[in-house]
């Protein structure tokens, strides 16, 4: 998940075609599903490119499984704050409130499991598929404050051993 990430933090068209190459590759097909896994990052970064429009499944996938906690609908929460709701044209308050329901319950279960990094991801993508502001120590605020790092100082690297 990293990779792409990185990538799509760019913004750039060439690093998210090669974003898209990366997920395509992971994929294992030429032209992955849209709904899920792999094909979910190619999906949302060709709709950012305005190479595609978004496929309805998303809509009924999210409103099918808001309580089902995967990797897959972690993705589809953070795709879709990243892509923005008004980006996903066609998607009507129902899907806005589910995949807020879903951002919701990915965060309370990674929490719970002690992933706090991603159930940060999650918080703040609930707070942007909600229309609010992200908490200011947020990964998802837009600009970093003066001087601000991109996370506090810590040796957690260097204690681990592989």
């Amino acid at each position: 998940m990293g990779i792409p990430l990185i990538l799509l933090a760019q913004q750039t068209p060439k690093h998210l075609e090669l974003a898209r190459k990366f997920c395509v590759g992971e994929s294992g097909r030429r032209d992955p599903d849209t709904t899920s896994g792999w094909g979910q990052w190619v999906h949302a970064i060709d709709i950012r490119r305005g190479d595609a429009e978004p496929d309805p499944a998303l809509y009924r996938a999210a409103e099918n499984y808001t309580r089902h906690v995967s990797l897959d609908h972690l993705w589809r929460v953070l795709l879709a704050a990243w892509l923005g709701m008004d980006a996903l044209r066609g998607a009507d308050k129902s899907h806005r409130i589910a995949i807020a329901n879903m951002a919701q319950n990915q965060m309370l279960h990674l929490k719970n499991c002690g992933l706090l990094w991603l159930a940060g991801m999650a918080e703040g993508a609930v707070n942007i598929i909600s229309d609010k502001e992200p908490h200011p120590d947020s990964l998802w605020r837009a600009k970093p404050s003066a001087g601000a790092r991109c996370c506090p100082p810590c040796n957690r690297w260097a204690a681990m051993r592989l």
